[in-house]
């Protein structure tokens, strides 16, 4: 599938956002799954997608808008620091929903 110019939701560990982006301002201490959403400019074939990101989700919800321009400048997100993912033509207007089997029990 060619993503260049779909917008990617991707979820990421603490860990793997720091690796792609650093320590994004504003970034809470909260600890688990950040989702990220951003415009994808290209593909390095079986390394990962370049990514402009517009906003980035805390696990407790809290979105942050990103405005200052070096945070737009497409980032290498590889494909192992992702989690999930879904794609859009379109940008998202609200947070999408992630579905895991890790909560659900066996009865």
């Amino acid at each position: 599938m060619d993503l260049t110019g779909k917008y990617l939701v991707t979820w990421m560990s603490d860990e793997s956002l720091d690796k792609a982006y650093g320590r994004l301002p504003g970034r809470s201490a909260a600890s688990g799954e950040w989702t990220v959403i951003g415009q994808v400019k290209g593909e390095t074939h079986g390394v990962g997608v370049w990514v402009a990101i517009e906003s980035v989700t805390s696990p407790t919800g809290e979105r942050t808008e990103m405005e200052t321009e070096a945070y737009r400048l497409p980032t290498l997100i590889r494909w192992e620091w992702i989690i999930g993912a879904t794609a859009s033509d379109t940008l998202p207007t609200s947070r999408p929903v992630r579905f895991s089997n890790r909560a659900r029990k066996e009865g």
